[in-house]
């Protein structure tokens, strides 16, 4: 006879129990990781002008007590679009609109043409409202316009990582979907033709982007964090960042250095630490073209030092004294 616990065989419960568990990891394996962005956003829009932005149409853009203000120019629509272009990243911004209006956010526009448009658009006129995205048809629809700021200002979260868009308005998750068509782009605003939206204004008071990081850049950014709790200077540092986005970490570099980072009064030095004249050396361990790319890298007469990369890369040295 088997043992049993309320008629049900021990077996059975074991099995059950192992089914569980493995249920229980494929579902923690199967769910997909959450995208590791900068620490740090960065503004698009910098509250005084139209720098960093360039206009298509001839639609009407100003800044007026630091909010951009599109509307139409006698009848006239048109775009308003970043002069870069980016692939990956989580984009913020905070807008109102004066209806009645036809609007968006832009966003992977290849060149400043059409690409995926996060729709500012009047539930009662399409039957969908802010929050739904649109590239050549809806791909997610938001009819809650319950959600909507009609009258206010809203904040809307845009997130592109790979072929995952996930758009979130005003705390609410409106569209998460799938779609590879386009990679990267321009970001922008939409003033819309038509009579009937002569009195449209969008207003934008807010527009910041941060890049979500690749998986080896997100590897480094891990091990650098450590260490930019003392060397928080070296964190936005253009040498620091370009060899971050490469994967390269301080520890590729200077060593592990676990007995630097637990020393507390500063006085245990890093595992490897390069002298000025031998830069320019270890720099081509990896760099292996310098000789032919970098105009400063011939070897320097006998009574002058070697010039390390650092003086014209990044000021990546300790002052004296520190």
């Amino acid at each position: 006879m088997s043992s049993s616990r309320r008629g049900i065989p021990w077996g059975f419960v074991a099995a059950s129990g192992a089914v569980a568990a493995c249920l229980a990891i494929g579902w923690s394996i199967a769910q997909p990781k959450a995208p590791v962005t900068e620490p740090t956003w960065t503004s698009l829009f910098n509250g005084k002008d139209l720098t960093g932005w360039t206009a298509t149409g001839n639609a009407k853009w100003t800044v007026q007590d630091g909010v951009l203000i599109g509307e139409q120019n006698q009848g006239q629509p048109g775009d308003l679009w970043t002069e870069k272009e980016y692939d990956n990243f989580e984009l913020s911004v905070t807008f109102k609109m004066v209806w009645p209006g036809n609007s968006g956010v832009w966003f992977r526009c290849p060149g400043g043409q059409p690409g995926y448009q996060m729709d500012i658009l009047d539930k009662q006129e399409y039957g969908v409202t802010v929050g739904t995205i649109y590239a050549g048809g809806f791909l997610a629809r938001n009819e809650d316009e319950s959600i909507v700021n009609l009258t206010d200002w809203n904040t809307v979260l845009i997130l592109c990582d790979g072929p995952h868009i996930v758009v979130t308005l005003n705390g609410h998750q409106t569209a998460d979907i799938t779609d590879d068509k386009l990679a990267q782009g321009r970001i922008g605003f939409q003033v819309h033709a038509g009579d009937k939206y002569a009195p449209m204004r969008i207003m934008v008071k807010e527009c910041k982007l941060r890049r979500v990081l690749s998986e080896t850049e997100a590897q480094a950014a891990e091990a650098n964090k450590q260490c930019f709790v003392c060397h928080l200077d070296y964190a936005e540092e253009p040498l620091t960042t370009t060899h971050q986005k490469q994967g390269v970490s301080c520890a590729t570099c200077h060593g592990e250095s676990k007995l630097h980072i637990d020393d507390e009064d500063r006085k245990t030095a890093p595992d490897r630490m390069i002298p000025h004249h031998k830069v320019a050396k270890f720099c081509r361990t990896c760099h292996t073209d310098i000789d032919e790319k970098c105009p400063h890298a011939k070897p320097p007469a006998e009574d002058e030092p070697e010039q390390a990369c650092t003086e014209c890369h990044g000021k990546h040295k300790l002052e004296p004294g520190e």
